[in-house]
């Protein structure tokens, strides 16, 4: 407070200035659940949210990357959560004044860090390949993570290179033996978690043997005359 003295030293005159400090009550957070080795945005909604608040997930796997206070209604939060995070529900802690006391609100289990769906294998395009060839495979699914591992169950076929392209799409660059046996193979992706999901039969390494050898052609359309006397 600042105090003016008249003229006269008699009166007194007080100028005073209050800063309110607000609780910052949390309403919700959406999405809800946070998966293991992947990235998230999440967006907390309340009331009074300030600029240069403090956002923090207690517990060990779960980083906050970027805070973007958008609104005093709204907080887009941009995470990262590790491989090995623990699983389980975390709370969402609020500070609108960091380094003041009193004014920190809590949404108790916020979210949930869950292991991601299980990889689901459904085609492949092509089907099939012959002897000596190399080829891209597309793998058809659901629930791909860039750190899956697909497999042939044909040790003829080698994948030289896996692209990972979204959570629906794997493209493998495959080499197949040139003295390869015509045979099926099972077609195998594994996650980070060793669940896996095989499509039996999937891929076939077939063998091209050319024009059918018992078909043959000739002049007289196969038909054979033999010499001989008509017994005139």
């Amino acid at each position: 407070a600042e105090v003016d003295w008249d003229d006269s030293f008699r009166e007194q005159h007080f100028s005073v200035r209050l800063d309110y400090l607000i609780y910052p009550p949390l309403l919700s957070v959406a999405p809800e659940s946070l998966y293991l080795g992947q990235p998230a945005e999440l967006t907390v909604t309340g009331s009074w949210l300030q600029d240069g608040l403090e956002i923090t997930i207690p517990g060990e796997g779960v980083e906050i990357v970027d805070v973007d206070v958008e609104s005093e209604e709204s907080v887009v939060l941009t995470v990262q959560v590790a491989m090995d995070a623990p699983t389980g529900p975390r709370d969402i802690v609020v500070d609108n004044y960091p380094g003041t006391e009193g004014f920190t609100a809590t949404l108790e289990d916020a979210v949930s860090v869950v292991q991601p769906a299980p990889p689901d294998v459904t085609g492949l395009s092509p089907e099939s390949g012959e002897p000596g060839e190399q080829l891209v495979v597309r793998v058809d699914g659901n629930h791909f993570l860039s750190e899956d591992e697909v497999l042939f169950g044909c040790p003829e076929v080698t994948i030289i290179r896996t692209d990972w392209y979204d959570e629906r799409t794997i493209y493998l660059h495959v080499d197949i033996d040139a003295d390869a046996d015509e045979k099926l193979c099972d077609v195998t992706v594994t996650d980070a978690w060793d669940v896996s999901s095989t499509l039996n039969d999937g891929f076939a390494i077939a063998v091209d043997e050319g024009p059918d050898a018992d078909a043959e052609a000739d002049g007289d359309g196969g038909m054979e005359i033999k010499g001989g006397s008509c017994g005139c």
